[in-house]
């Protein structure tokens, strides 16, 4: 899938009330919103030629522009938002995850890993350097869509689409957006299915709704 948080960045960040104030706490000011709603049928229409061709060059092309045109007002840096969490701002840490790494503390104690039957290993939550060269060879712009067709129509293998609701980098709407435009045999009924709140039951039976 290729821009699906540009796609949905403007349903996402510019939620306004009949007073003309956004609802989200961290969202869009209306002249950012006006510049983002302008790009965002571009950024689809290059997004479109990018699945339709497979082409390296007309793919890095569109993933460059809708990140200049959509991705930039995100202003994700220390001081600015987390690109993760449309809640919170990066007051501490180290992008891109701005001090929310502590898991990775807690799966690198001893203890626990001992228990996990492992050895001498690392966990890292990014792994930077393949990110760079993932980058580097281009693959980082080639979309999946063709591979997820087959998945569905040729196989018995069963899709799951995880995503943060809170997420701003790759939002919930565009993902939405771009899985009801993927063309496989059961699109149509597809389409028409409705969104339920996924709740999942904790260790004493209480259930939960998923975020």
């Amino acid at each position: 899938m290729i821009s699906s948080g540009s796609i949905g960045m403007y349903d996402h960040m510019c939620k306004f009330d009949r007073d003309g104030k956004n609802k989200l706490k961290l969202g869009f000011n209306e002249a950012t919103c006006r510049a983002v709603e302008e790009a965002v049928p571009r950024c689809a229409r290059f997004g479109r030629q990018c699945v339709a061709t497979y082409n390296l060059d007309l793919c890095r092309a569109a993933v460059t522009f809708c990140d200049e045109h959509t991705g930039a007002y995100l202003d994700v840096r220390v001081g600015g938002r987390v690109p993760y969490d449309d809640r919170v701002l990066c007051e501490n840490g180290t992008l891109p995850l701005c001090g929310a790494d502590s898991y990775a503390d807690y799966l690198n104690q001893p203890r626990l890993q001992a228990a996990l039957g492992l050895e001498g290993w690392n966990f890292t939550a990014v792994n930077m350097d393949l990110n760079l060269r993932w980058e580097a060879n281009g693959d980082i712009y080639t979309p999946s869509t063709r591979e997820m067709s087959h998945i569905l129509d040729e196989t018995d293998t069963r899709v799951l689409v995880i995503n943060g609701n809170n997420d701003i980098f790759v939002t919930t709407e565009g993902d939405k957006r771009v899985y009801d435009e993927l063309a496989w045999s059961h699109q149509a009924s597809f389409r028409l299915e409705k969104y339920v709140d996924w709740e999942w039951p904790d260790k004493s039976g209480k259930t939960h709704k998923g975020a």
